[in-house]
This record gives structure tokens, sequence and C-alpha cells, in this order.
């Protein structure tokens, strides 16, 4: 795709949200603390930010091509930036319904005050075109404050957008991101993908990999066998899991595409649970030898392995913090499945969890600051969220079956896990505090979802 800006970034006067407010801002509403029978209350306190959402508008794209073909393309580039933008929880959309009263919507005269009116706070104006037969869409971002003196509010980003007709959602998701990075200085996620396992028929699953918002899976895996526990490089660009082709599990890696396959590990009487370190230099997975399941660690350019725990329980889900320095994970060792934290060459282990009798499958935020597991509760597996320097954690999750391995979107400001609640379990994502649930897959038995950096 060929990127022509069209023009430069210029400052305005929107406050971007302070990045240290992200992670509490969606922690706002008040929830229900999980309870274990028997157990005290988990609660969570977040102080108020005086957060606001801020007002935007995103009016309906014109195609400057007549024919009812490009009024589509621009109708589907404008819902996906719509929709990219609403998902991200920055903004307040302004309702379509009073656009009409801006009027037209052009570059030239943007009409600043009116769009003030009916309480935008900026406003973001596209268009689509051709150019080479190839489909070129330009976007302008406008802060709608008028300074004194002042008739026209300022020009935040002008970029333009050029590639084949199929290209189509990618180049609204690059518009709906550098939205994003304008108005508050965080990284879009919307061209990040989701990995998950999904089941093609008995004794046959295989890995997808699919756009943040559930569009376009793609089946990246082919053996004909069980395939489990995606898991994705630092840099997006290889995935490594967990594979019964061989008659017994052992780890695999596989280009992002699909293309290109090779097992990684094979150590012992099962492997599982692969995860990566930070640097992308080494991999910390599960090998179970004669019924007792450790962790171990290898160095990806020498293959050699080092054992982290030495303990006649059962360690697994390893899951690296964002420094590269702790490993969390879960072991039955105190004589339930708890959460537990180590050093990343296996020294100072310590519990962290300590309401609930059976807590797994732990998951770090971006900042390393909150810790996302699974607990059981009432009889079913909820989802938590725990700030690490308190120690106190909060149900995200309540009723309609078993909610289980959650993983943080690349921001921190979305989860996504699996879920049997419709009697099957498929893939969801919601916000971090546990509001706007959304269902992903549609397709078989699908498990182990993992947000792609």
């Amino acid at each position: 795709m060929t990127v022509h800006p069209a023009s430069k970034i210029r400052r305005f006067n929107l406050p971007r949200i302070p990045l240290f407010l992200l992670a509490g801002i969606l922690l706002l509403p008040a929830l229900a603390p999980a309870q274990e029978d028997g157990q005290p209350p988990i609660e969570i306190l977040i102080e108020d930010t005086g957060f606001q959402r801020i007002p935007l508008a995103v009016p309906e794209f014109p195609s400057v091509i007549p024919g009812e073909l490009s009024t589509s393309m621009a109708t589907k580039i404008h819902a996906v930036i719509r929709a990219d933008l609403e998902f991200s929880g920055y903004f307040d959309l302004v309702d379509p319904s009073l656009h009409r009263l801006v009027g037209p919507f052009s570059e030239r005269d943007v009409r600043f005050r009116k769009w003030q009116s009916i309480g935008a706070n900026a406003v973001f104006l596209g268009k689509l075109g051709t150019r080479s037969n190839q489909v070129e869409v330009e976007g302008r971002l406008y802060n709608t404050d008028l300074q004194p003196g002042k008739t026209r509010g300022e020009l935040i980003f002008g970029k333009r957008y050029r590639g084949e007709p199929n290209l189509a959602r990618r180049i609204g998701h690059k518009l709906a991101n550098d939205v994003v990075r304008s108005l508050t200085g965080a990284q879009g996620i919307f061209l990040g993908k989701i990995a998950f396992a999904s089941s093609l028929g008995p004794g046959h699953k295989e890995i997808f990999v699919m756009d943040y918002d559930g569009q376009r899976p793609v089946q990246i895996t082919h053996n004909g066998s069980i395939n489990l526990s995606p898991a994705w490089s630092p840099d997006g660009s290889q995935l490594a899991y967990v594979s019964f082709v061989s008659g017994r599990p052992e780890i695999q890696l596989v280009d992002a595409q699909g293309k290109r396959s090779r097992v990684f590990a094979r150590e012992g009487d099962l492997n599982s649970a692969p995860e990566w370190a930070p640097d992308g230099k080494s991999m910390v997975y599960s090998v179970s030898r004669t019924g007792n399941s450790e962790l171990v660690l290898i160095d990806l350019r020498s293959n050699r392995i080092t054992r982290l725990t030495n303990h006649p329980a059962i360690e697994t889900a390893p899951a690296f913090s964002p420094t590269g320095r702790e490993i969390a994970f879960t072991s039955d060792r105190s004589g339930s499945p708890q959460i537990y934290v180590m050093d990343a060459d296996g020294a100072n282990v310590r519990r962290i969890t300590r309401t609930g009798s059976y807590n797994e499958s732990a998951a770090w935020s971006p900042r390393g600051n909150l810790l996302l597991y699974c607990s059981r509760v009432a009889g079913q597996f909820e989802i938590l969220l725990m700030d690490l320097a308190s120690g106190v954690a909060h149900q995200l999750t309540h009723g309609g079956g078993n909610k289980e391995n959650p993983r943080f979107s690349p921001d921190g400001m979305h989860v996504t896990f699996a879920s049997n609640s419709t009697g099957i379990y498929q893939i969801y994502s919601m916000d971090l505090n546990g509001r706007n649930v959304r269902r992903l897959t549609r397709q078989g038995l699908s498990q182990t979802p993992d947000w792609s950096p």
C-alpha cells in the first residue's frame, strides 16, 4: 500500500489523554466483586480521573467517482473507521442524525461553528477517489475550536492512502489508527490480529487468524490434527502453538501467513503452553515427564533448555511480564491451582492469588501493573482483573457459562477470551471494565485466543 501524506500534522488545542490514566479509565463503573463460596469478597478501588471521552464527528464519505460500486466502497470504509473509533473507548461519536444540521461536508467549507453546535470538538472528513486503477482515500481531522480572531478550526492532520480495492478495510483501519494517535497519543490497535484454535470436526482443530473485530478469519494450519494455544511472537511474524500431529503434544512454529511450519519442542511426554519472551530471544513452556509438569526456558538461538521450576506440583500456563524479568504461572503446589509469579530465572517464587479455590491462566497488561486470570466462581470460570500494586482484584464477567484464556489487547484497553455462554465455545472481546462484550467468531468450537502485538 502506498501512503501519501496530504499535509503535515500540526499542533492543536484538544488535550491528549494521559497514557497513565488509560488503564484506570475503563474501570470506573461500579462492578460486583467476585466471591467464591466461603471466601471474602474481591474488590478493586479506582479513583475518579475525571476522564471524558472526546466528542468526535465522523460524517459519511462522499465519493468523487460516479457509480454504485464507488459509493458502496466509500460507505464500507466509513463504516470501518466509525466502528474502530467507537470500539476504542476514547471517543463519544456524535449522533449521525445530527450531521444533517451542518449541511454538505467539504474540506473547503468545514463549517466549524456548526460542528461545534452539535457537540463535536473534532471532525474527521474523508472522501474516496481513484488513481491508476486503485482506490484512493483522503482523510482530514480538524479541531473545531475557533481561536480568537480565527474563522477556521485547526487542521490536525491530512493523509491520503492508496491501494487495491481489496485493501479497503485496511485503509479504513489505518485512518482510524491515525485519528487515535493524533488525539490521544496512543497507538491504534485496528490493524491487529487475533489467533485462535477452532474445531473443524471430531479430532480436528486448526489454528486461525482473524482481524481484531472478528472479520476475515484465515486458516493458518492444515495438518488435519489437533492444534491448540497459539502464541504470537513479539514482532507478530510467527505463531507458536501446540500440535498433536505426531501423536503426542509438541510445540510447532509457523509464520503468520501459515506458509512455513516446523517442530520446535518435543521434550518429554507432553509439551504445552508456549509463551515468547518480550525480546523474542527465548520461550517458556510446560514440559511433562511421568506426570510431573514443569516450566522450562529455551534459548531460541542456541536451543539450550533451562529448567525454571522443580516441584512435585503441576506448573503450567506461563506468562512473561512486559519487561521480561518475571513470569506468572499456574501451580497447584498449595493444594489447588493458584497464580504465582517468579523471576525469569525461576527464583523468588511467590503466590499472587489468595482468594478463590481455583485460579489459572494469567496474562499481564502491557504496562505490567494489572493481571488478568480465570477464577472459579459459583461453579463456573469467570475473568478477574488484579491490580498488582494492591493485590486486590475485581470480577469482570458474570454468569452465562465459562470464560477462559483472557488476553489483553496491545493498548491494554480491551480483553479477548473464549466462552461457552451460547452452549459452544466462541471467541469474544470486551472493554477492560467488562462492558461491551462482542462475539467475534461463529464457526466451530473456538478457543485459546491470543492478540497480536
